[in-house]
């Protein structure tokens, strides 16, 4: 096992991974790349802030900013990107809301049309604090889904889509999930998937703008996952285990696997001999985690043999006071193969996780 640490150093940086997922932890500038942005009403706007790794929505007063009344059918501002088939969509919402008079909301919006969206949102709507999974199913009227009292103001939600059944989600770890609500929407095709802040204007007035901050928005596709985490997200604060599982499928049986990790990105990657492209980048956790794989109390588990199911558990244990300089950043992790003849080596997908503050 010795071996691992030997070779890895030696590889050169080049090429561009194509990771499983789309995933922004909120560190660039505005312009977002990547992103559509929709604002009907011309007057709805976003920034980067107010705390690093951070995106805020901001809808003011004065226009119905929702995204589905029968009249008039209005679709609020959305920052979206494209999705198909089954997925997992992902962020860590912040609101500031008054408990009345007006219904304010932020979360996770999903849009094929004026007729066929839907959205699982933190809101004051009902003079009370909620997630609401609300939208409209093949049709032209609200329908709500799933309503749940809740009292934390930051939340981590969660949209799951299964063939046509749709499932939201909300925790304030998250690791800890708990339903809201679920839907079977018999959608196809392309999807737009993202954030919406929205102001449902006719539910009492005000003159406070809605706004909401994003941690981090993720789109992953567990159907197909070679590597996933048991969580969405760490606290900076405090750290946290982060458990990790492998799953290479039989024809990787007994390969020697390495999971490493970077706090640097994904892009460029390093370039594997064989071909493959590991997304990480060299930084000091990356170093870390080469030097002493499998260390008890930091890394358990990280370096091994896959099973005969050609699966495996990791744990990296991150302290609170590594993640608190780098807080609105994000934890990525992959796995390295071995095969016996040393190439061409494997990858695993990229995991991804947002650092909250």
């Amino acid at each position: 096992m010795r071996l691992l640490p030997l070779v890895l150093p030696a590889v050169a940086l080049a090429g561009s991974a194509l990771p499983a997922q789309f995933h922004d932890d909120f560190t660039g500038k505005a312009p977002l790349t990547g992103w559509t942005w929709s604002d009907p009403g011309n007057d709805c706007k976003y920034q980067m802030g107010p705390l690093p790794g951070q995106l805020r929505m901001i809808v003011p007063p004065g226009n119905d900013h929702t995204t589905g009344h029968s009249a008039p059918l209005y679709a609020g501002s959305m920052l979206t990107v494209k999705a198909t088939g089954d997925f997992v969509l992902t962020t860590r919402v912040t609101v500031n809301y008054p408990s009345s008079p007006a219904a304010m909301e932020s979360g996770l919006m999903i849009w094929k049309d004026q007729s066929n969206n839907l959205q699982f949102k933190r809101t004051n709507a009902y003079n009370s604090q909620n997630v609401l999974l609300y939208g409209n199913i093949a049709n032209s009227q609200t329908s709500f889904h799933g309503n749940v009292q809740v009292s934390a103001n930051q939340l981590y939600m969660r949209i799951e889509r299964s063939g046509t059944t749709f499932t939201a989600s909300y925790g304030t770890d998250g690791k800890a999930w708990t339903k809201a609500g679920s839907v079977t929407w018999n959608v196809t095709g392309t999807l737009e998937v993202g954030l919406s802040t929205s102001f449902w204007l006719w539910w009492g007035s005000t003159t406070t703008p809605a706004t909401g901050d994003y941690d981090f928005f993720d789109v992953s596709y567990p159907a197909t996952a070679t590597m996933t985490a048991d969580r969405a997200g760490v606290s900076a604060a405090s750290g946290g285990a982060i458990g990790l599982a492998i799953d290479k499928g039989k024809a990787s049986a007994g390969q020697v696997y390495l999971v490493l990790g970077s706090l640097s990105g994904s892009t460029p990657g390093i370039k594997l001999p064989g071909g493959k492209t590991l997304p990480l980048n060299f930084d000091p956790l990356f170093d870390l985690m080469v030097q002493l794989p499998g260390a008890a109390g930091l890394f358990p588990g990280t370096v091994g043999l896959l099973d005969a199911s050609g699966q495996a558990k990791a744990q990296v244990l991150m302290p609170g006071t590594v993640l608190t300089p780098i807080q609105g950043g994000a934890l990525r992790f992959a796995a390295v193969l071995f095969p016996p003849s040393i190439v061409p080596m494997d990858v695993t997908d990229l995991v991804v996780l947002g650092i909250a503050p």
